[in-house]
């Protein structure tokens, strides 16, 4: 599932914001410090957009 909003700040410049969920539990470890994290992962991101 993935959310998200996009405001107008001017001609050339837009903001984003955005929320992605994973619909299913799972589990996910990486190999530098052996991080574990059971049910669902969930990301929140920022970004400004400039059109030419």
């Amino acid at each position: 599932m993935q959310l998200g909003l996009r405001y107008k700040m001017s001609k050339s410049w837009t903001l984003d914001l955005r929320y992605q969920q994973d619909l299913y539990a799972r589990k996910r470890a990486t190999n530098f410090n052996n991080f574990n994290k059971d049910g669902p992962l969930a990301t929140f991101s920022l970004g400004f957009n400039y059109r030419f």
